[in-house]
């Protein structure tokens, strides 16, 4: 008896020990210290409480708007005082309960910068909205407007299965992307969804205004056949499996899935220009500094709707995801249906899936805005 209560008291002691060795986990609370050697990460969750992101939850910049004639003027909203992120029960889709929204009214001045008007808040069209508008000035005709996709428009498209057409004003500046695009390996996003290549790139140029040297690493990786030993496909050992011939899906504990990278719904990214550093866990390792900024662009993408992994998994600060209304895997028929898409005309062919479905059951209708369009 005194033997086995010997026993376990050492265990005790050995995991006491143990865990006191280990460092501290990322989640650990941040102490708001910039000078703190030991200031550790924390989740990301309300950014816009943060003097850093001030410039996200302002009224929109004022810049021309071409395409447009002079004169046009045009409503834009946006949620106040919103919820950390959530998803609704049963469902991938994530979004933030926001008490009012925020209103403005954009004017079009020719050549010239807009007139930007605050108007009254309103209280929300709908109890939730989504996570990836929630916190971004919109309109949304849920149709396309040629006059709103002209080159040089400050207003950037959104759709998904859920949510019809949407423009969020969204001045990008294209002269600072040229400047930079060699650097971070911009040509990287080719075949990246349209949407989420806009966000990465207006990270890149925020970034470069504040001294993150952002550097792509991949968006589009190629599928392939992935053998899990539970689902009876294990390999030997010593032999390894061969690459296959064609892209095909991943097998996994005898269903099928795909990740994000193959439909260009994820970006790998890390920092340095001049000598990146191909593993951000590596990076996190060297400091706190390096937390720091992948911290500002985690939260940047999160307000512009990107899922970062980064806020919750230290060896994935540099993954980021657009996948509004899926989980973080494709399958079952949507992966079917992409699959198709794919032998049609590759990855482009298969993002078709990611457009708006007006015939399926959707909770954000009411987000439909009628113009007027020009």
């Amino acid at each position: 008896m005194e033997n086995r209560l010997l026993v376990r008291y050492l265990s005790l002691l050995l995991a006491i020990a143990i865990a006191a060795w280990l460092p501290r986990p990322m989640l650990a609370e941040d102490d708001g210290d910039p000078s703190s050697d030991d200031d550790l990460p924390a989740p990301v969750a309300e950014v816009a409480a943060d003097p850093l992101f001030a410039d996200m939850a302002a009224p929109p910049t004022p810049v021309a708007w071409p395409g447009v004639p002079a004169g046009y003027t045009l409503t834009f909203y946006r949620g106040e005082d919103c919820a950390p992120p959530e998803r609704i029960r049963f469902s991938p889709r994530r979004v933030r309960t926001c008490k009012s929204e925020a209103r403005v009214s954009i004017q079009a001045a020719g050549t010239a910068p807009v007139r930007i008007q605050t108007l009254p808040s309103v209280p929300p069209r709908l109890p939730q909205l989504p996570t990836e508008l929630a916190r971004q000035w919109r309109t949304c005709p849920y149709k396309a407007i040629a006059a709103f996709e002209v080159a040089g428009s400050p207003l950037v498209p959104y759709e998904d299965p859920q949510v019809g057409r949407c423009y969020l004003w969204r001045p990008f500046d294209a002269a600072a992307w040229e400047r930079i695009a060699d650097k971070v390996h911009g040509d990287r996003l080719q075949g990246a969804h349209p949407y989420l290549a806009s966000v990465i790139r207006e990270l890149a140029v925020r970034g470069a205004e504040q001294g993150i040297e952002l550097y792509l690493l991949r968006s589009v990786a190629a599928m392939a056949i992935h053998r899990d030993k539970s689902a009876g496909h294990g390999t030997r050992k010593g032999k390894k499996h061969k690459p296959p011939k064609k892209a095909k899906h991943y097998k996994h504990a005898g269903g099928r899935f795909v990740y994000m990278h193959p439909w260009g719904q994820a970006v790998d990214l890390t920092l340095g220009w001049k000598k990146p550093n191909m593993h951000p866990d590596g990076q996190y390792r060297t400091g706190t500094l390096v937390w720091r900024q992948f911290r500002t662009l985690g939260a940047w993408a999160q307000q512009m709707g990107l899922v970062w992994l980064g806020a919750h998994m230290r060896g994935e600060l540099g993954h980021f995801e657009w996948h509004p209304s899926t989980w973080g895997t494709i399958d079952g028929a949507d992966l079917s249906r992409r699959l198709a898409l794919y032998r049609q005309g590759g990855v482009e062919k298969a993002q078709e899936a990611l457009r708006y479905a007006p015939d399926l059951p959707s909770p954000f209708n009411a987000l439909r805005d009628e113009g007027p369009w020009p």
